[in-house]
């Protein structure tokens, strides 16, 4: 995706990324920032599926379409939680 502020260019954007750097995978492209101080812009994409380990413990996130399923994995064995995506209030 390419982006522009009256007709010049501030930046080009892929809509899919395979991963980042942060443990998540199969990104798409949610949000596209633009500061007006600069013309600066910021991508922002939202993971399909995110592992994170800390203190000892793996959690994967899967995020569907109305809902986010996360499973934990730790010594003792496998818990898993499901959250409901909130509607944006207007």
């Amino acid at each position: 995706m390419n982006v522009t502020s009256f007709g010049r260019p501030l930046g080009s954007f892929p809509l899919f990324k395979f991963k980042d750097g942060e443990g998540g995978y199969l990104l798409i492209l949610s949000r596209v920032d633009v500061s007006d101080v600069g013309n600066k812009t910021e991508a922002f994409y939202t993971p399909f599926f995110k592992i994170e380990t800390r203190d000892g413990m793996e959690t994967w996130s899967f995020h569907l379409a109305g809902a986010e399923l996360i499973l934990f994995f730790t010594q003792r064995g496998i818990q898993h939680h499901v959250q409901r995506n909130q509607a944006p209030e207007e």
